[in-house]
């Protein structure tokens, strides 16, 4: 499940949307442990975006296996600020 965590108007028109990319077992016991993968903090360094692509894909590939919650944060600052 892909949700909006927040949401800022910039100037010239344009919005910073923050995206979390949540994964959960197939049944939830309520005692599910949760882990947070954050990448993108520099937002020009793509390996991070890729690794988040790798690990979604595999886990998805491998769901049953799945036993806690996992939320992934591919692009916390999406801003490249180039001087």
């Amino acid at each position: 499940m892909i949700k909006t965590v927040f949401s800022i108007d910039l100037p010239v028109l344009e919005n910073m949307h923050i995206l979390k990319n949540r994964i959960e077992p197939l049944s939830l016991t309520g005692n599910e442990k949760r882990v947070c993968i954050v990448t993108g903090i520099h937002g020009d360094e793509l390996e991070g975006q890729y690794i988040c692509y790798e690990i979604i894909r595999r886990i998805k590939a491998n769901i049953q296996n799945l036993h806690g919650i996992i939320d992934i944060y591919p692009s916390l600052n999406p801003l490249v600020w180039i001087l």
